[in-house]
């Protein structure tokens, strides 16, 4: 049987970004239930998804979607005056979305844990 290979549209070539970023005062759960119901109204219509983390005052965030999309949403982001330093880590073309079913999330890690559960060794 021979096999069939797929060869991608450049239409369907989506583009993922992953920043990091500092707010310049901390959020309240109110603020973030607001920024992230604003979020999900804007995702929706550029058809980005993505996923922001938040603890005590930094922020994590992947967003995801059709390249200009997420290019202008960066822009936009970037230019926000909630945050400063930011640092962009990663910029690339994808052709899946690690996250298709979150128009938007908000997640607040638990102190002294990573993405494994492992526990962080605790200071002296």
């Amino acid at each position: 049987m021979a096999m069939r290979l797929h060869t991608l549209h450049p239409a369907s070539l989506m583009l993922a970004i992953v920043y990091v970023s500092s707010a310049v005062k901390p959020f309240s759960n109110a603020d973030l239930s607001s920024l992230l119901e604003q979020s999900r109204e804007k995702n929706a219509r550029l058809r980005s998804t993505g996923i922001l983390l938040y603890k005590d005052g930094d922020v994590m965030q992947l967003i995801e979607g059709p390249d200009e999309a997420v290019t202008n949403l960066a822009k936009t982001i970037y230019c926000d005056s909630r945050h400063r330093g930011i640092i962009e880590l990663i910029k690339r073309d994808i052709t899946e979305r690690e996250f298709p079913h979150l128009v938007d999330a908000v997640s607040r890690p638990e102190p002294y844990k990573i993405a494994t559960g492992c526990p962080i060794p605790q200071p002296w």
